[in-house]
């Protein structure tokens, strides 16, 4: 079976593929294919809405099987408010360089203590209109 996976970038295409070698599956990436596709705003809240966002409108363009993911940050210690989410480069509207991020990190560590953080992955699977499958880890996991 032929699923597309939801993403440009080559290096969680090959990622993908190592993971699930020992199914019956070719995983094949948006570069893959020989038509334009188009970018997909994502406009969640949540990793789980961005990875929805995007399957599903894979899923129209190329009507077969299709799956996205998309994931956020969260810090334990850290207000809801402040939370980085799905926004870890963008931040007040601003993307920042990678200096300007560690400048931004390190001063939320300063302001909440010893922080500790994880990734929430989430996960889109449209095989067909009946069955759209999605999942994501619960915060703190």
């Amino acid at each position: 079976m032929r699923l597309i996976y939801g993403t440009g970038n080559p290096a969680k295409l090959s990622a993908m593929q190592k993971r699930l070698s020992g199914f019956d599956l070719e995983i094949v990436g948006l570069k893959d294919l020989e038509i334009e596709i188009p970018e997909v705003p994502e406009t969640g809240s949540s990793p789980l809405e961005n990875a929805n966002l995007k399957a599903v409108a894979y899923y129209k363009l190329l009507m077969e099987p299709v799956f996205s993911c998309d994931s956020g940050l969260y810090f334990d210690q850290v207000p809801e408010e402040v939370q980085p989410g799905i926004h870890v480069r963008n931040i007040n509207g601003r993307t920042f360089t990678d200096d300007e991020m560690i400048e931004y990190y390190s001063g939320l560590a300063k302001e909440y203590g010893d922080l500790t953080a994880r990734y929430r992955n989430a996960i889109c699977l449209i095989v067909d209109d009946q069955h759209i499958y999605q999942a994501m880890e619960e915060y703190g996991q």
